[in-house]
């Protein structure tokens, strides 16, 4: 059965919040649409880019709403945009 999805949004947690909204931000041209608290230091984001919502969690407060977080000993969405490459494929029908 085929999908066709309309959206999807990653729910990444991050060591620094203030400093990956800065990376979305200031180095892949995403827009701010939400933090939480409304004023640092924040502990959640909502950045987007067209189409594309990533959600950024605070580690610790991730680890201690989710308990399956607070037993893994490494969190590898912390490693996530090292292995991040944005190019265009045309069979691709997303675009960024």
């Amino acid at each position: 059965m085929p999908h066709h999805l309309n959206k999807l949004t990653p729910n990444l947690i991050v060591s620094d919040v203030s400093r990956s909204i800065a990376f979305y931000r200031d180095v892949l041209g995403f827009t701010l649409a939400q933090t939480v608290p409304d004023a640092g230091p924040f502990v959640f984001a909502i950045v987007r880019s067209g189409n594309v919502e990533i959600f950024l969690n605070a580690s610790g407060p991730a680890q201690e709403e989710y308990s399956s977080i607070r037993t893994a000993t490494s969190l590898p969405s912390r490693n996530l945009v090292r292995s991040v490459r944005l190019q265009p494929d045309p069979r691709c029908s997303v675009r960024l």
